[in-house]
């Protein structure tokens, strides 16, 4: 089977939910072609969402070998190592990711809720507001910067829009997947 057939398949098993799938597709296409950053980005993206966080970190790694600057791939690394326990390595992810994409709402509220998760609530709650201000939509951003008012005192304030989540539900763990792209999807921004 070829590349794009191989990338076509694990795109039909992500929009059905399966993930484990989708990563195995991808394996394929790697050993097909080792030297595409993107197909490493793609295995690594959906053993990210299949909860094979180590397997895609050496994914996204291999990818990131390849093309130093994938931003997305700097931030899906950074989600699997911040979610692994490996703070400090997650942190040097996400300004990477951020250096590529500082207009990506959601790249900015993940590096929110690291700092949140390391205690460091003042520049968790700055990149909540800048992800906010990106897409007032973002519903990371509302949640974390809602969670981030009663560590900050009795003077802080969140003011989330109005298609804010109820306070009582946590956080995701990561940005919503993105589907991989393809030629009739919207390619995401690197």
């Amino acid at each position: 089977m070829e590349k794009r057939a191989r990338v076509a398949v694990a795109e039909d098993h992500a929009f059905a939910g399966d993930f484990v799938a989708a990563a195995a597709c991808m394996r394929e296409a790697c050993e097909d072609d080792p030297a595409d950053p993107e197909l490493w980005f793609l295995q690594g993206y959906y053993q990210a969402q299949a909860g094979l966080l180590d397997e895609a970190a050496r994914s996204l790694g291999e990818a990131l070998a390849i093309d130093p600057d994938h931003g997305l791939a700097h931030h899906v690394i950074a989600n699997c190592l911040r979610d692994l326990g490996q703070s400090d390595p997650a942190a040097n992810h996400y300004r990477r990711a951020l250096e590529q994409l500082d207009d990506d709402a959601a790249a900015v509220a993940d590096f929110g809720l690291h700092h949140l998760r390391c205690g460091d609530v003042d520049l968790a709650a700055a990149l909540f507001r800048r992800a906010l201000e990106l897409d007032p939509d973002c519903e990371l951003a509302c949640r974390g910067l809602e969670a981030t008012v009663p560590l900050q005192g009795p003077t802080a304030v969140a003011q989330p829009p109005e298609s804010a989540v109820p306070a009582d539900e946590s956080p995701p763990l990561a940005a919503e997947p993105v589907v991989a792209p393809s030629g009739t999807a919207e390619r995401p921004r690197r």
